[in-house]
């Protein structure tokens, strides 16, 4: 004894759109979760310490940042284009650029952001390890999973309303 079971036209209507804006409705997702974590990794660079520029003693290590470095790391922060491979669709959080009113002999448009996050997350011989982007991110991973949640549903919504 089998079971039939009949879709309307509309209900398959609703399910050919959803299909067709799947893509779309992924990478606004990926999106608002990444926002999140931005979000959070901006807070941690407010957070580090902060001092004006100085000279180090021998065998000293800087466990601070200057002000004009916390600026321009939270200014270099942003996302990578959309990006999509066999594992879904994704971006990339991370720093670009120089770091303005820092520039010297050896680095004359300023220091490289991304040098500077590096050193300040694992360390280097004259700077402490200070891993904000690893405490941001695991921090606001469930509120990043949340927003995307979030987002699937109201796009959902929309489509099947």
């Amino acid at each position: 004894m089998g079971m039939k079971v009949k879709l309307g036209d509309e209900y398959l209507r609703k399910l050919s759109r959803l299909e067709q804006g799947a893509l779309g409705i992924c990478k606004k997702a990926v999106y608002d979760g990444a926002r999140v974590v931005i979000k959070a990794i901006k807070e941690e660079i407010e957070a580090l310490p902060e001092e004006p520029n100085r000279l180090l003693a021998p065998g000293e290590r800087y466990n601070v940042v200057t002000r004009t470095q916390k600026e321009g790391l939270k200014d270099s922060f942003g996302l990578s284009p959309m990006q999509r491979d066999e594992a879904g669709v994704n971006t990339k959080v991370g720093c670009e650029g120089y770091i303005p009113g820092t520039a010297s002999r050896k680095y004359p448009k300023g220091l490289p952001a991304p040098m500077l996050a590096r050193s300040i997350e694992s360390g280097s011989s004259v700077r402490l390890k200070n891993p904000f982007a690893r405490r941001a991110t695991n921090g606001s991973r469930k509120a990043a999973k949340a927003a995307m949640g979030e987002t699937v549903d109201r796009e959902t919504e929309k489509i099947f309303n």
